[in-house]
């Protein structure tokens, strides 16, 4: 098999994964989505697939750019080792190991980003005591205070 059919075979199996994991996540969609809180459990669950703890949590940019991340870390990884193997140069080897811990990297990343915003899904970014209308106590001023 040549690397070309083996990178179309990589980017079908990804994609058919992809289009595996979202069919379930379409069918699920509910119209109120602040009545429901996300589960950090079901967050790490999902984040087994590059960028679906993103998409689960609903951060559909942080999973296009994480599985982004994934996939070129993945393609680079496997074009250093096809060029390790063929010529056994040193920088091939280093560029395989560096684009290794990159893939590894994206993965814990995608995870734990998951997980946190799963955590914070049922925190209510306002605060009633700041909502209220601001009104600023009367300023004191040096003329004001000569005068006295």
């Amino acid at each position: 098999m040549g690397r070309s059919q083996q990178r179309y075979q990589l980017l079908r199996t990804w994609s058919l994964a992809l289009m595996i994991f979202l069919a379930p996540l379409q069918s699920s969609a509910q119209a109120d989505s602040l009545a429901v809180e996300r589960l950090p459990k079901k967050a790490v669950i999902y984040s087994i697939i590059p960028g679906g703890g993103q998409i689960y949590n609903r951060q559909y940019l942080k999973a296009a750019l994480v599985l982004g991340a994934e996939i070129y870390s993945a393609y680079n990884f496997q074009v250093s080792r096809d060029n390790y193997n063929s010529t056994g140069l040193e920088s091939y080897r280093q560029d395989r190991n560096k684009y290794a811990w990159w893939m590894g990297f994206a993965y814990i990343y995608g995870l734990l980003d998951a997980l946190v915003d799963s955590h914070l899904s049922a925190f209510d970014e306002r605060d009633p005591e700041l909502d209220k209308e601001y009104e600023p106590r009367e300023r004191v001023t040096e003329l004001e205070t000569e005068k006295e």
